[in-house]
């Protein structure tokens, strides 16, 4: 079996680098994310991201990014380098608006595009709220259960589609230029660009902010 090294050096991310084209055949990549360090931050912005900014001075990558499961982190590294896009799993969602406060705001403000992953927090947005459901890459807790319900019991009473209102909830901030709802299967692709084009009703988001399911300061579609 494989062991897993964390390796957020400089020379660790080069190598890694040049690693990844020959596997891909490619000579330039667009974005490269510095991914999860959340346990590694002194190396990673000491080591990793003068590695990264070196590959987009010569021109071998487009866009310096960092990709994580927390908003905290990201915010630091937004303060401290020069970023183009972070990717931000699960926490701006019709479940979870963390992020709301301080870091999609501050990637407004700097021009930092967010790559919006999770937007259906591990399937429960997509499967519905039932046992079993996952949250988090994980089993659903009972408050995010009864959450997800009450969205279902506004979006069965609207007639919408509640995949279409969490794609498009995440899509309606500025900050998000992206998002990423996953799919295993190939026809999943044109549902989930057509859930974007669908007609959601003012009343719709107008209750979900009455019921206090989403944040009043969250910016609807």
């Amino acid at each position: 079996p494989f062991k897993p090294v964390f390796d957020y050096s400089y020379d660790g991310v080069m190598r890694s680098f040049e690693d990844s084209l020959k596997r891909l055949g490619v000579d330039r990549i667009d974005i490269l994310h510095i991914h999860d360090p959340d346990d590694h931050w002194e190396e990673a912005i000491s080591g990793a991201y003068p590695a990264l900014e070196k590959l987009r001075s010569e021109g071998v990558i487009s866009a310096v990014s960092a990709g994580m499961n927390q908003w905290e982190m990201l915010v630091r590294f937004a303060r401290e380098g020069d970023f183009d896009c972070f990717l931000l799993a699960g926490r701006y969602s019709l479940l979870d608006q963390s992020s709301l406060d301080e870091l999609l705001p501050l990637c407004v403000e700097k021009n930092i595009g967010i790559i919006a992953g999770g937007t259906y927090n591990s399937g429960i947005l997509a499967k519905g709220a039932q046992p079993g459901a996952t949250y988090n890459y994980g089993e659903a807790p009972p408050e995010i259960i009864a959450k997800a319900k009450g969205l279902e019991e506004v979006a069965a009473r609207h007639q919408v589609d509640l995949k279409a209102a969490a794609s498009q909830f995440v899509f309606a901030h500025p900050a998000i230029t992206t998002i990423i709802p996953g799919t295993r299967q190939p026809d999943r692709v044109s549902e989930n660009f057509n859930l974007l084009k669908e007609q959601i009703p003012a009343d719709f988001w107008a209750e979900l902010r009455s019921e206090g399911l989403i944040r009043e300061d969250a910016p609807l579609p």
